[in-house]
C-alpha cells in the first residue's frame, strides 16, 4: 500500500501541474486543480493505513513515511493551486456553459461537469469507506466483539455483521475497499452509484443517490450518506475480496 501511495502523491503532483497551466481551458483545468488535492488525501490515508500496518508487522515503515511526507506536502500545495487557478478555471467554465452561442459545447460542458462531480464523489466515499474499516479493525483489536464498530454501520447491518466483524475485516478486506481496480493491484474494488438499488429503500434510506456500491470479486459493500452520517449499510462476503 505504501507504493500507492507513493503513485497516488505523484499523480497529485501531476495533476496540480497540469492544473496550473491549464487554468484557462474550461474544465479542463478545474478536472485537474481539484482534483490534485483531493488525490494526495487519498495517499495520505493510504500511507497512514501502510504506517500501521508496517508497525503491527514490526517491519521498515520508511517507504510509508516517504509516501505520507509527498502526498503532505502536493496536497498543501495543489490546496493552493485548486483555489487560485481552479477557481479562476470555474469561472471560465461557468462563462463558456452559459454562452449562448455554445449550445453543444454547453451539452458537453455538463456532461464532464456530471462526471467530475459524480467522480470526486466516489473518491470521497472511498476515502471514507477506508477509514471506516481501518478503525474497524483498530477496534476490534481492543474488543473482539466489534461492538466498538457500531458507529459506523447501518443498525440492520451491524446487526447481521457482528458476530463476524472481527473476523471478516481482514488486512485484505481493508486493501481491498481501499484501492481502486484502476490502480491495477489487487486486491481492490470497483465503485459504482448505489441509486438503483430497491433495497436502500427497505432500509430507510430516504435518499438513495446519496450511496455507493463497492464490488471487489464476490464481495460487496453499500455505503451511504445518511443525516447520521456516513454510514456502511450493506456488505456480503467479505472473504470473497480479489
Amino acid at each position: 500500500m505504501h507504493i500507492g501511495a507513493l503513485v497516488l502523491g505523484l499523480i497529485a503532483f501531476l495533476f496540480m501541474v497540469g492544473g496550473f497551466f491549464t487554468t484557462a481551458v474550461p474544465v479542463l483545468g478545474s478536472v485537474l486543480s481539484f482534483g490534485a488535492p483531493l488525490l494526495s488525501l487519498g495517499g495520505i490515508v493510504m500511507a497512514g493505513i501502510a504506517m500501521s500496518r508496517a508497525k503491527q508487522a514490526g517491519q521498515d515503515s520508511g517507504a510509508a513515511i516517504a509516501g505520507l511526507v509527498v502526498n503532505i506536502i502536493t496536497f498543501i500545495l495543489s490546496l493552493l493551486v485548486a483555489l487560485t487557478c481552479g477557481l479562476c478555471n470555474a469561472c471560465i467554465t461557468t462563462a463558456a456553459v452559459q454562452n449562448p452561442g455554445g449550445g453543444s459545447q454547453s451539452g458537453v460542458g455538463q456532461q464532464l461537469e456530471q462526471a467530475f462531480g459524480q467522480a470526486m464523489e466516489s473518491a470521497g466515499a472511498r476515502m471514507s469507506l477506508a477509514s471506516a474499516l481501518t478503525n474497524v479493525q483498530a477496534g476490534c483489536a481492543s474488543d473482539p466483539s466489534g461492538a466498538s464498530a457500531a458507529n459506523w454501520f447501518h443498525e440492520s447491518a451491524f446487526q447481521s455483521l457482528q458476530p463476524t466483524l472481527c473476523t471478516s475485516v481482514t488486512p485484505q478486506v481493508v486493501q481491498a475497499f481501499s484501492r481502486d481496480c484502476n490502480n491495477g493491484q489487487p486486491p481492490c474494488s470497483q465503485v459504482a452509484p448505489a441509486a438503483g438499488d430497491p433495497s436502500l429503500a427497505a432500509l430507510g434510506v430516504a435518499d438513495p443517490a446519496r450511496c455507493t456500491r463497492f464490488t471487489s470479486g464476490t464481495a460487496m459493500m453499500v455505503t451511504c450518506n445518511l443525516p447520521t452520517g456516513f454510514k456502511i449499510v450493506q456488505a456480503s462476503n467479505l472473504a470473497g475480496v480479489q
